[in-house]
């Protein structure tokens, strides 16, 4: 998810992992921990569909 943008002061091409570590790296936590949460409703799902709830009743 990182995105090259241009410096207008420099006309340099940056990217945020050089000129904000700080933002991508807490982007790409968020972001993963969204997938994996995402990825655990989904497997969830799957499992009520075929009748093997991983919750008990």
């Amino acid at each position: 998810m990182r995105r090259p943008f241009l410096r207008k002061e420099t006309g340099e091409i940056k990217s945020y992992a050089i000129d904000r570590p700080f933002r991508s790296d807490f982007e790409s936590i968020v972001l993963s921990f969204f997938s994996i949460l995402f990825e655990a409703g989904r497997i969830e799902n799957e499992m009520q569909k075929y009748g093997k709830s991983s919750k008990p009743v």
